[in-house]
């Protein structure tokens, strides 16, 4: 009978020894959930930023892409007409009525 008591409290001790063990890496798995869960949203408020970022350039782009366009119709239209004044009048094409 005493044996069997012996063995009870000493496997009570392990069973407190296993107990405490979890608790304790419970309570780092807990820590690191916390940590985790900070960085995340911390994360999502910098993708929300570059997010708004990337937009606010391609809007940048989209003008100077217009900008670009613009200014290369108007150096083509100023180089048609230098190329139409350097022609002499008498080699310029004249349209006649047939």
């Amino acid at each position: 009978m005493g044996k069997e008591v012996e063995n009870l409290i000493m496997e009570n001790n392990e069973l407190l020894a296993t107990k405490n063990a979890l608790n304790v890496v419970k309570d780092d798995l807990i820590v690191k959930v916390d940590e985790l869960t900070g960085e995340l949203e911390m994360l999502r408020e910098e993708i929300i930023t570059l997010k708004m970022a990337r937009d606010k350039l391609r809007e940048r782009i989209s003008e100077l892409e217009e900008e670009v366009r613009k200014v290369k119709e108007a150096s083509e239209s100023k180089t048609e007409a230098d190329e139409e004044a350097d022609v002499p009048m008498a080699q310029r094409k004249r349209f006649t009525r047939v």
